[in-house]
């Protein structure tokens, strides 16, 4: 084992099934086939044979490579997207500079309305008279509920989205989501699930058994491997109430599939090329989805064809947004939109083959194009492909079982209940937007009236502390009313939350 940043141009690394790729290069040895799906955005496993360039962040799902390294961490697939990343966040939208603004004048509006009220009247009646009102004027808006109106609602808002499972890094992120005009989905992993299904059996004439019996002894071959498509048989038998057995002699074929014997039969899923296997199965060249052969030894027994899923609750997110005034947008790097209909998703809302530099392309158009200067656009995504989106839009969202790299990036976690977490944001954050304004109408309308009065010297330093603490007090139970308003749909008690640590570690 060596560091990460040891590894030179030229150096050779064993990759065992089940691990990432340190960084970029080329097999010299070794088949395996390698999720590229969290870089890529493509479902599908790539084969990779000695001579393919091998991307770092990617994963091998069942065989061993041995790889030259071809670049320095520092400079990987991974890295450049790390790159992207920086620049992305370096960007600041106009509501934070106005924000700034505004908060930078505050203070000095006061203490210039307290120094000239006291100066007048200092010249009028005497420096008693005029310390007086100056005290008046600075205790009446100092802490003044005009400084805490927005903090107050906000603190609570987002106290009350951890406690229903949906982790905002600040104040600012959460007005964005209160301004979404529209919400770009990934499809792989963020609309659908990230293990396909299966969802046809097609049994060979000959096979003499039914598809019970099959699945039986494809869940006992399938039982310890840690391929996707043994997750969706194992998932589908179970799904039948199938328990799996022993199998002997279970071996992987890197990027062709399993091969083993279960009750005496010699068994292999996987996929084909043999023309006559595909053709006494029925299998054709325009069937959707991943198709796999199982065989009995050279003879076909059934073909078996996996497609996506798409995620419990994705169309009743997607209506609940559109219900908002929230347009959907979906920017994929896959090519096929099989398991998403048009019923979720309009085709014309939807991009596909796309790179992870695209799909930042995409969102500054849809930036420069959005009709008010204020109106967010929403990023929602799981994998390393996604990152760069994520930090490019308005406010980037990772969806529970997103990797790391995508949590730490995104401004919004979502760690439960799937995609009606976005929805409940966006509801959430204008609700909080709605008692934001409240409180500054009441805040803007108690300083309007209080300073001048501080001013005019109707009120003492002692009036003028209690007019204080009863304008505080009542923002501060506007906001409070936050704490039960809009429950998440798969609300998640605080007790039970996963820890935080690891979604925003704190860095020295």
């Amino acid at each position: 084992d060596v560091a990460l940043e040891d590894l030179l141009p030229g150096d050779v690394v064993e990759v065992v099934p089940g691990a990432a790729f340190p960084t970029d290069g080329v097999v010299l040895n070794g088949e395996a086939a390698v999720d590229e799906s969290a870089l890529t955005g493509e479902s599908r496993p790539v084969v990779k044979i000695p001579g393919s360039t091998i991307a770092g962040g990617t994963c091998s799902i069942d065989g061993i490579l041995r790889v030259r390294v071809t670049m320095r961490a520092a400079d990987s697939a991974a890295a450049r997207i790390e790159a992207m990343i920086d620049g992305a966040r370096r960007e600041r939208s106009a509501a934070e500079r106005l924000a700034d603004r505004v908060t930078s004048m505050l203070v000095p509006v006061v203490l210039v309305v307290a120094l000239a009220a006291g100066a007048w009247w200092t010249f009028r009646v005497g420096i008693d008279r005029g310390v007086l009102v100056a005290v008046a004027v600075l205790v009446v808006a100092c802490p003044c509920a005009l400084g805490i109106a927005t903090p107050v609602v906000v603190a609570a808002g987002l106290a009350s989205a951890v406690r229903r499972g949906v982790v905002v890094r600040s104040a600012a992120l959460l007005e964005r989501a209160a301004n979404a005009a529209r919400v770009v989905f990934d499809k792989t992993g963020t609309l659908t699930e990230s293990v396909p299904h299966l969802v046809e059996i097609r049994l060979a004439a000959q096979a003499h058994l039914d598809e019970r019996e099959l699945l039986g002894l494809l869940a006992t071959l399938e039982r310890d491997v840690a391929h996707p498509l043994a997750r969706a048989i194992l998932a589908a038998a179970s799904g039948r109430g199938i328990v799996a057995g022993s199998a002997t002699e279970v071996r992987i074929v890197p990027g062709r599939g399993v091969r083993g014997t279960v009750d005496g039969r010699a068994l292999f899923v996987g996929r084909s090329d043999d023309a006559d296997t595909l053709r006494a199965l029925g299998v054709r060249e325009d069937d959707e989805g991943l198709v796999a052969v199982v065989l009995a030894g050279e003879r076909p027994l059934a073909a078996l064809r996996f497609a996506e899923k798409a995620r419990a609750g994705a169309a009743e997110a997607v209506a609940e947004l559109g219900a908002l005034g929230v347009s959907v947008s979906v920017l994929s790097g896959d090519r096929s939109l099989a398991a998403i209909s048009p019923a979720i998703v309009p085709a014309g809302a939807v991009a596909l083959g796309l790179a992870p530099e695209d799909k930042v392309a995409r969102l500054r158009d849809l930036r420069a194009a959005r009709v008010r200067a204020d109106d967010a656009i929403l990023m929602v995504g799981d994998g390393i492909n996604d990152t760069p989106a994520l930090a490019a839009a308005d406010l980037g969202i990772a969806v529970a079982g997103a990797t790391d790299l995508a949590r730490l990036t995104a401004d919004v976690v979502v760690l439960g209940g799937g995609l009606a977490g976005v929805p409940w944001l966006v509801a959430h954050a204008r609700r909080v937007r709605r008692v934001a304004r409240q409180n500054l109408a009441w805040a803007f309308g108690y300083n309007a009236v209080a300073v001048v009065l501080a001013a005019t010297g109707a009120l003492t330093p002692l009036v003028a502390a209690l007019a204080m603490l009863t304008s505080s007090l009542a923002v501060v139970a506007n906001a409070r009313r936050l704490g039960g308003a809009g429950t998440h749909p798969a609300a998640t008690p605080a007790a039970t939350l996963p820890a935080l640590e690891p979604v925003f570690p704190v860095r020295a």
